[in-house]
């Protein structure tokens, strides 16, 4: 499915602020370890209450992705396989709203700060701009958190 995501870096206030307006889950942690090399896009383990498997590629200027629930036997066995290509983990505490196909996100992200990132599918950047807005959201972030934290590494 064609994902269009933005994110916004935003201070620990403005994170409450948004959490005490939208019914958002409870903090979940999720650690994130990302794969490069012999194939096109990357792919990601998600460990948290369940295991996940995605295989990600960038499509024009959005993610084409799909994701599948793995057991945690699977999802290891892909860790082992996948270990020569590993890019790097992401470790994140996530808060979740969803709501008639809007997914925003709460991520305090573990040596990136916290961010709010809002996910449509079927959507256009633009649409997510004007939910950006009315939520006085400024400081759109071109970069994913594994482009983010690349940079964070090698500064």
């Amino acid at each position: 499915m064609l994902e269009q995501e933005l994110r916004y870096k935003i201070t620990k206030e403005k994170a409450q602020e948004i959490i005490s307006k939208k019914n958002f889950s409870k903090p979940q942690k999720q650690t994130d370890t990302y794969y490069e090399g012999y194939f096109e896009g990357i792919f990601r383990i998600r460990e948290s209450n369940s295991q996940y498997f995605c295989h990600k590629y960038f499509k024009g200027d959005s993610w084409e992705e799909w994701e599948v629930e793995v057991p945690l036997k699977t999802a290891m066995e892909l860790k082992k396989a996948l270990e020569s290509q590993k890019t790097i983990n992401i470790i994140k505490i996530r808060q979740k709203f969803y709501d008639n196909g809007i997914e925003i996100n709460i991520d305090e992200i573990e040596g990136l700060g916290i961010f709010c990132e809002i996910e449509m599918v079927g959507k256009t950047k633009k649409d997510i701009r004007a939910i950006a807005k009315k939520m006085n959201l400024e400081g759109e972030i071109k970069e994913g958190y594994v482009q983010l934290m690349k940079r964070e590494i090698s500064s």
